[in-house]
């Protein structure tokens, strides 16, 4: 497995004339960003559902359901963009930006209880 892993990785290094550092950041960017996106995603819409009047209990297991098909996407997209930078910005800080949203409106729900 390991073997077949530097295989791969030295082929796209030498063939295409693409940086290591490009590599595992695309692959950081991937995992890490994804996983961060993935997270806020799923926060803000939970803590919106909740504020809106669904239980917790079920908004939790319908936007956890649905995390796990965002999470495929957004790895994925990370590796077929051509623009690095972009699916940074976007998984990284769209991510970031809908946790403090989600934390906004957590608060507002505890504050109106």
């Amino acid at each position: 497995m390991v073997k077949s892993f530097i295989v791969c990785f030295w082929f796209l290094i030498m063939k295409k004339n693409i940086s290591a550092l490009h590599i595992v950041s695309r692959i950081t960017a991937a995992s890490v960003g994804g996983y961060i996106f993935t997270y806020g995603l799923s926060a803000f819409f939970i803590a919106l559902a909740v504020v809106i009047g669904a239980a917790f209990d079920q908004a939790q297991m319908g936007f956890m359901m649905l995390a796990i098909l965002v999470y495929l996407a957004a790895f994925l997209w990370a590796f077929s963009s051509k623009n690095l930078t972009k699916v940074w910005l976007i998984l990284f800080g769209g991510g970031g930006i809908m946790v403090v949203a989600a934390l906004g409106l957590q608060s507002l729900n505890l504050a109106g209880s």
